[in-house]
């Protein structure tokens, strides 16, 4: 549902993220994803899976991704108080 091919995503914590960006001297591609927002599911299959956007991201950025119903990605949101999900920064 999700598309083929999605961005390298770390599986750390945000924070943790951070520190691997900032060491390999690369920007943090962040991602808030909300199940419940109608919207997601249809950017991850059409704009975050597409090759040009993957290809961007992995070779220019460190990509981390969460869940706002998780309590890393929550944190985060809540401070970035995003508008709307999907939210991208």
């Amino acid at each position: 549902d999700f598309g083929d091919s999605l961005p390298d995503f770390l599986e750390l914590s945000h924070a943790a993220a951070l520190r691997v960006a900032s060491e390999e001297g690369k920007m943090l591609f962040v991602y808030l994803h909300s199940p419940e927002h109608p919207d997601c599911r249809a950017f991850c299959r059409d704009v975050l899976s597409h090759p040009a956007v993957t290809d961007v991201v992995n070779n220019s950025c460190v990509a981390w991704g969460g869940d706002v119903t998780k309590t890393d990605a929550h944190r985060l949101a809540s401070r970035l108080n995003p508008s709307t999900f999907p939210y991208v920064a």
